[in-house]
């Protein structure tokens, strides 16, 4: 493997040369990339948007201005997709509540929106509920459980609840992440969007191949799925490198 850039790994027999002058392949090499999904690299270092702000605030660890544990580059990459909705009357969902920091940080940035918290620990809701944070509704959920997301999803649909967006910060093992996107599809409205947090860098059992494998008989919903390897000065996940996002966009197929 040779580094030609501070971000890609090339294999040299991946580019198929023949006989080119070292300038001749700095000027004249086109790189077509060959994933099935597409992965993007955003450097937000030089971003402070409301969000991260927020994040700082709250101390969330998906800003990287947050100075309490971990910080993951998320907020930029979040106000860069989201800021379209700041000001519309729509539904947000989001796996995994923890200290309610995001729940608080969704309800003041989208001023119109709805906003659902799905957790496992009973403990964390009650806390959570104690806030009183007006149209934030919580739900326990085992994001293990296929019956459990379908049935819970289903009955706010026959309340008239489809959602806009959906992120899973939850178990952040692939097999429930692949398990939320596989099951909440349905319940997202179209041009609506699926993010998926955390999910590891160099491991190859989150590797774009897998989940491509797993998702298949999916992608045909999908306007498109990418992979988003955000960077920042500040990010800081120690151990982990789980920084990745995947970006679902959803279309108007019919589920058939």
């Amino acid at each position: 493997m040779k580094r030609f850039s501070h971000i890609y790994d090339i294999d040299i027999d991946d580019l198929n040369l023949k006989d080119f002058s070292f300038l001749d392949f700095i000027r004249g090499v086109v790189f077509n990339p060959k994933q099935k999904i597409e992965k993007l690299y955003i450097d937000t270092t030089f971003s402070k948007s409301k969000l991260c702000k927020l994040g700082e605030t709250e101390f969330n660890d998906k800003s990287p201005y947050n100075n309490h544990g971990h910080r993951h580059p998320y907020t930029p990459i979040y106000d860069l997709i989201l800021a379209p909705f700041k000001r519309k009357k729509i539904n947000i969902a989001e796996f995994g509540i923890a200290s309610n920091a995001s729940m608080r940080i969704w309800r003041d940035y989208f001023a119109k929106a709805e906003i659902h918290g799905f957790e496992f620990k009973q403990e964390l809701i009650e806390k959570a509920k104690k806030e009183n944070l007006k149209d934030v509704y919580y739900h326990k959920l085992d994001v293990r459980d296929d019956f459990a997301i379908d049935y819970k999803f289903a009955q706010l649909k026959k309340k008239g609840v489809d959602f806009d967006v959906i992120i899973d910060d939850s178990s952040h093992a692939f097999e429930d992440q692949v398990r939320i996107i596989s099951k909440c599809f349905k319940y997202l409205k179209t041009g609506g969007i699926i993010i998926i947090e955390d999910i590891y860098r160099y491991d190859e059992n989150y590797s774009e191949q897998k989940f491509y494998l797993k998702l298949s008989s999916f992608i045909k919903y999908f306007e498109y799925i990418k992979i988003i390897d955000p960077d920042h000065f500040n990010k800081f996940t120690e151990g982990y490198d789980n920084n990745r996002l995947i970006i679902l966009v959803r279309n108007d197929a019919e589920i058939s």
